[in-house]
């Protein structure tokens, strides 16, 4: 299975739905753990406890380390977009349905307010630059 997939996998499992969840500060990585460490007890009854507490933690490690990587590819992306956009002084609202539309396409890591916070600090960015350079 090609690394596409696998990573497409991940992101839609249980497991790396909950690592979304915990990656964007959602839930707790405690009761993550708890819960899947349940789930996994339930599907797996005759393993030992141990083993599958281990196996459950080292999955949702990969998942919020899948999630945070895709999280900063994705503010990096909205940041590329952005600033050859920005000395034209386009309203906030053009500058925020880019950063959306490059949000969804990288498969919506981040959320909606955090969106709106790149936008703001690639704005605030641009602005102490001007200030900077005396314009």
């Amino acid at each position: 299975m090609p690394a596409t997939e696998r990573c497409a996998a991940w992101r839609n499992s249980r497991v790396g739905v909950l690592g979304r969840m915990v990656a964007q500060g959602v839930l707790p990585e405690a009761d993550t753990l708890a819960v899947l460490q349940g789930i996994a007890a339930e599907a797996l009854p005759t393993v030992d406890a141990r083993l599958v507490a281990i196996e459950v933690a080292a999955a949702l490690a990969d998942a919020v380390r899948v999630w945070i990587v895709a999280r900063d590819r994705a503010q990096f992306a909205i940041r590329r977009a952005l600033v050859p956009m920005l000395p034209a002084r386009l309203p906030s609202w053009r500058l925020l349905a880019v950063a959306h539309g490059v949000n969804a396409a990288a498969g919506l890591p981040l959320l909606a307010h955090e969106v709106a916070q790149a936008v703001r600090r690639e704005v605030a960015r641009t602005m102490e630059a001007g200030r900077a350079a005396g314009r």
